[in-house]
C-alpha cells in the first residue's frame, strides 16, 4: 500500500507541506519494506518518525505561537503525550 501525496493535502506553507510530503514518503518506503520482510528498512522509519516528530512539532508549535493559534494548548498537549511516549 502506498501513499501518495496529493496536492490537496497542502495547508500553503512551505516548509510545514514539505515535512508532511516528506512523511508520506517515508510511510510508504515503510510499507515497502514491511511487504519487503526488511527489518533493516522497519528499523529505520522509527529513528526517522523520532527525529520527524521532535523536528515538526518544534517547527509547528512556533509558527502557532507567532500566529497565536487558538488551539497551542491542544497541540501541545500532543506533544506532551508523544514525549512522554518515547
Amino acid at each position: 500500500m502506498s501513499f501518495i501525496w496529493k496536492d490537496n493535502l497542502n495547508i500553503g506553507h512551505e516548509l510545514i507541506d514539505s515535512q508532511h510530503k516528506a512523511f508520506y514518503t517515508k510511510i510508504s518506503e515503510f510499507n515497502d519494506s514491511i511487504d519487503r520482510g526488511d527489518t533493516k528498512g522497519i528499523d529505520d522509519l522509527f529513528e526517522y518518525i523520532n527525529a520527524y516528530v521532535a523536528e515538526h512539532f518544534s517547527v509547528e508549535e512556533e509558527l502557532m505561537s507567532e500566529h497565536g493559534y487558538p488551539n497551542m494548548i491542544e497541540h501541545t498537549r500532543v506533544k506532551a503525550v508523544t514525549d512522554a511516549n518515547e
